[in-house]
């Protein structure tokens, strides 16, 4: 949502109850998207940001109420800091195919693809000047595993940007060797609605087929 707040729906009780953003984030700061992991902890990305809240820290009243300051963590760009978020603005969550318990993948509207380790709180980036990453403007990045697929390999995202879509093949690393990544790139000329995608619009089905929306339609497709 817009103006820096959440808002929750209980379906039992039919109550509705808002939360304000930390102070920290500026009063015009939009939610772009959502994560809750295994161990309850909701991610937040913001357009200034993003947020790692405990679940059961967040109180939610028919007032808004603001995020205790000692009850989430702000991750945003620090210049000096080569391993920080490289953008703010945070347009979506994937955790990692392979270590979701320690990684998970953000997409940035500038500064790329930014894997965060949970365990070091490093941030690694990938870009269009650094790796095959087609884009610098990532707009939704889904899981590409297919469960109706027999002995297909859970090792792969896809990504929408700016220029097509791109599909991450993830390679673990061999007896302690640091993992590695390969970018395969699609465009228009693939069969794609356009070049160009857009905030928001994208979902995996059931059935695990895809689904990013750009300036010209949606692109649905089993990986």
């Amino acid at each position: 949502g817009g103006n820096g707040g959440l808002m929750r729906y209980e379906p039992a009780t039919e109550k509705i109850g808002f939360l304000h953003l930390p102070k920290q984030l500026g009063k015009d700061a939009t939610i772009f998207d959502l994560h809750l992991d295994a161990r309850q902890n909701l991610w937040i990305g913001t357009s200034n940001g993003m947020i790692r809240v405990v679940l059961a820290d967040l109180k939610f009243g028919e007032i808004p109420d603001e995020i205790p300051n000692g009850s989430c963590q702000i991750f945003q760009t620090e210049p000096a800091n080569p391993h920080s978020l490289r953008y703010n603005l945070v347009t979506s969550f994937c955790p990692d195919p392979l270590e979701p318990e320690r990684y998970l993948w953000v997409g940035t509207k500038g500064g790329g693809l930014n894997l965060f380790d949970k365990t070091s709180g490093k941030f690694l980036h990938f870009t269009t000047q650094n790796s095959d990453l087609p884009n610098d403007v990532v707009y939704g990045i889904l899981p590409g595993n297919n469960p109706e697929a027999e002995g297909q390999s859970a090792n792969t995202l896809w990504g929408s940007t700016n220029r097509g879509l791109f599909r991450l093949t993830i390679l673990p690393g061999e007896k302690g060797a640091a993992r590695t990544y390969r970018f395969r790139n699609f465009t228009a000329l693939d069969g794609l609605q356009d070049d160009e995608f857009n905030t928001s619009s994208f979902a995996r089905a059931p059935d695990g087929r895809l689904f990013f929306g750009g300036v010209n339609g949606l692109t649905a497709f089993y990986p």
